[in-house]
Parts: C-alpha cells; sequence; structure tokens
C-alpha cells in the first residue's frame, strides 16, 4: 500500500508532473527517431537489393524487338554514347512452359551465348550449385524457387514446350530436352521462381 501511494505522489504531484511530462516527451521523440532510421536502413537495404538483382538480370538497359538486324551498329551507338559501357549480351526471351515428372508451370526462357554468360551483370556470383557454362546446347540454369518447386537438381533433366502457331492456325507444341547444369539465387523472388538461362542456339531453334 505505501508503494502504491508513493507512486501516486511522485507521479501525480504537481510539481512532479511538471518534471516528468518532458521526460516522456523526450523519451517519445527518440524512440519515434530511432524507428524512423531503422525503417529508412530497411528499406535502403531493400532497396539496393532489388536493384542489384534487376541489374543482374536485365543489366541497366534493354533493347527490345521481333528482330533486331543490325545489332553490331546498335552496340557501337551505345558504347559512343554511354561511356563506359563494361558489357553487353543479346538474348532470346521466350515464354514457355517447364515439365517435370507431371508437373508443369509457365517459365520465361533467356537464350543468351555462352560466351557471355558469365559476364551478364555479375550472375556468376549468383550460383549456388552447380556450374555456370552454357556451352552444351541442353544445359539450363535455373532460378532457385523453379529448383524447389520442382524439386530440381544438377544434372536432372527437364522438358520445356513452348506452344507454336502452325500456318493452319493450329497449335503446334515444341518440345525441348535440358538438364539443370546449375541453380542460381537472383536476389528477386519474380526471377528465381521463373527465370531459365540457356544457349542462345537452343532458343532460337525452339522459334524456328
Amino acid at each position: 500500500m505505501f508503494f502504491m501511494l508513493w507512486v501516486k505522489r511522485f507521479f501525480f504531484s504537481q510539481h512532479r508532473l511538471i518534471r516528468f511530462t518532458p521526460l516522456v516527451s523526450i523519451l517519445s521523440l527518440i524512440l519515434a527517431s530511432s524507428s524512423l532510421v531503422l525503417a529508412m536502413s530497411v528499406y535502403s537495404g531493400y532497396e539496393t537489393t532489388v536493384k542489384e538483382a534487376i541489374v543482374n538480370m536485365t543489366g541497366h538497359l534493354v533493347i527490345t524487338g521481333r528482330k533486331i538486324t543490325t545489332q553490331q551498329d546498335i552496340i557501337d551507338k551505345i558504347k559512343e554514347d554511354l561511356e563506359p559501357t563494361l558489357s553487353y549480351s543479346p538474348f532470346l526471351s521466350l515464354k514457355s512452359l517447364l515439365v517435370y515428372k507431371g508437373q508443369l508451370s509457365g517459365v520465361l526462357l533467356d537464350g543468351i551465348a555462352s560466351n557471355e554468360s558469365q559476364h551478364r551483370g555479375g550472375l556468376k556470383s549468383r550460383l549456388i550449385k552447380g556450374t555456370f557454362d552454357l556451352k552444351d546446347e541442353k544445359a539450363a540454369l535455373i532460378g532457385r524457387g523453379v529448383a524447389k518447386k520442382f524439386n530440381l537438381n544438377p544434372g536432372d533433366d527437364f522438358h520445356i514446350v513452348l506452344p507454336k502457331m502452325s500456318p493452319d492456325g493450329s497449335f503446334q507444341n515444341k518440345h525441348q530436352q535440358l538438364y539443370v547444369e546449375g541453380i542460381l539465387d537472383m536476389g528477386f523472388h519474380g526471377f528465381n521462381s521463373r527465370y531459365i538461362l540457356i544457349n542462345i542456339k537452343t532458343a532460337r531453334s525452339l522459334i524456328h
């Protein structure tokens, strides 16, 4: 009872209440500032991670078209206007289906030149299993999300199905067997769960 009365007198006496109010205000300000700094630090770290993941996959600039016939002219122009250009990589992007042991899922195929694969935005540093090469035209590098969903590991075979419309208007699916050469952590769920990198020659064969 004595303690309860002391607390009441201490906190609610007129003189001590005047001294206690600024203390509460200062503590509230400190807590609010700390929370803001923490939130900004977390956001800044997340923003940096996402930006790095996107640049690793797509670079700083993407030039697209159904058919690019003056590739070297474009590259020369970029090098001239956007110095320094650290690297560039031609690619062919396709929407397809991955089929494995009765399961299927929509994926994005990026066909890239084997000699460019290790220089594409530092992706080699994101390899977590297997090897990073793509010289074999049946090799594929998959995101860790794809690997987890289908329980795929380096050396496992799977099929890619690409719907293709024939001249008579019907669909004729093109099939290609590939194997997992390596698994990448691309740093972003949207990439990890959908992207597959293959040799650009293989990608071209799927559309011809």
